[in-house]
């Protein structure tokens, strides 16, 4: 059996480039057919649940490691804008 991740246990851990940028913290699970397909990061991602503009969401796949209250994800251009 896999292990499975509780979206409680990630709430608010800090998420940073594998390059050691930091990118905010995690706000939110973006899912799609019951797969998860991005995570929202930063006050910005916050916000966003009320005006329904400016999120940061960075796809799923570049998630390179999860550890104890840290995210780790693949550096790429732009970065910051993902959306």
């Amino acid at each position: 059996m896999e292990a499975a991740i509780r979206f409680a246990d990630l709430y608010g851990a800090r998420v940073r480039s594998r390059g050691g940028a930091r990118l905010g913290r995690l706000r939110e699970l973006y899912c799609r057919d019951g797969e998860v397909v991005a995570i929202g990061v930063g006050f910005r991602t916050l916000a966003e649940r009320l005006t329904g503009k400016g999120g940061r969401r960075i796809p799923w796949p570049r998630v390179a490691a999860i550890r104890a209250g840290e995210i780790i994800v693949e550096d790429a251009d732009g970065a910051a804008r993902d959306r």
